[in-house]
């Protein structure tokens, strides 16, 4: 699944315009993927925020807990690119800044982080951030099963139909060399 975060980059503000006359066609097979890959980062957020909501929650040190979520998120790219993040960290820059740098995490969790991290109730924010993804990730999820689904009966019935026609044909000409 790294390898499928490898450009983990957020998409350009223009790429995120739905499609219009001006925007380029996408074929199925470039939707798969990039589906795959939004659904992967919106997971690993979504687990990020919601366990170090739960380590600062408990009193755990940031640094640590920020350690521990980095490790925690599964993925050596997120892990490569929150190193630094580690060590701005332990300078006194905050966690906003170091967050936003990586470029993993969206405006939201971004925003949120800075609202918790200003107020001093970053746990209950990250809770919040991490429900919100969490409902998102489920309907998106949902969302996707409703596109699949239907290409799967087509593929199924497909599948159905050439075996029926190849034990049918067969018997079809056996009874018209018998006549």
């Amino acid at each position: 699944m790294s390898a499928a975060l490898e450009s983990t980059a957020p998409p350009a503000p223009q790429a995120r315009r739905r499609a219009g006359p001006e925007a380029p066609t996408q074929t199925l097979a470039g939707v798969g993927p990039k589906l795959a890959e939004r659904l992967a980062r919106l997971g690993i957020e979504t687990r990020f925020a919601r366990t170090l909501a739960i380590l600062l929650r408990a009193g755990v040190p940031v640094v640590e807990a920020f350690d521990i979520v980095t490790a925690a998120t599964g993925n050596d790219v997120y892990r490569r690119r929150l190193a630094p993040a580690r060590d701005q960290l332990l300078a006194g820059d905050g966690i906003t800044e170091p967050l936003a740098a990586s470029g993993l995490f969206s405006p939201l969790l971004i925003q949120l982080v800075k609202v918790g991290e200003e107020t001093g109730t970053l746990d209950r924010y990250l809770e919040q951030a991490s429900d919100f993804m969490d409902s998102d990730l489920d309907y998106r999820t949902k969302q996707m099963v409703t596109i699949i689904e239907p290409m799967l009966i087509v593929g199924v019935a497909a599948m159905v139909g050439f075996v029926a026609l190849s034990v049918v044909l067969p018997m079809y000409g056996i009874l018209q060399s018998i006549r």
